[in-house]
């Protein structure tokens, strides 16, 4: 049995057992979350590593997951809007710090892959001037494997 089918079955169990059960699925749902953060955040500084970048750099407002020579990386999970909001942020990004935009989606899921391949086909659209210059908005992926490629 799968991990996320286990939380599932506690989440409905915690849930039809009253108050109690209400404040222990609370409290489950608040550690699930720091769960997933804590994997993005494994994955992104994995990547970033590997690609000789600084993770987590400082900007005012905010940080730059991973911030390369040439490019400010905005990491993100490729479900929902996340893609979206992750090329918007390395929009941000890039003309906070005068680098390229860049963009690493996490696949995890195979049901994620439509919203990665989504993003496939708005990225070449997206240009972002930084300074005098327009430049695309480069995307990166971690885990094609999980859709097939």
């Amino acid at each position: 049995m799968s991990r996320d089918a286990i939380i599932l079955g506690l989440w409905v169990f915690l849930a039809a057992h009253g108050p109690y059960g209400r404040t222990l699925l609370a409290i489950l749902a608040i550690l699930s979350a720091g769960d997933v953060l804590a994997n993005e955040d494994a994955h992104n500084r994995a990547w970033c590593a590997s690609m000789g970048g600084q993770p987590e750099a400082r900007i005012d407002g905010g940080r730059i997951d991973c911030l390369l020579d040439e490019y400010a990386v905005e990491a993100d999970w490729s479900s929902g809007l996340k893609p979206d909001e992750c090329i918007g942020q390395a929009a941000r990004y890039a003309i906070a710090t005068g680098r390229r935009p860049g963009c690493l989606l996490i696949v995890t899921e195979p049901q994620h892959c439509r919203y990665l391949e989504r993003a496939r086909s708005v990225v070449p659209q997206v240009w972002v001037r930084v300074g005098d210059a327009m430049y695309p908005v480069r995307l990166w992926v971690i885990g094609t494997e999980v859709c097939g490629g």
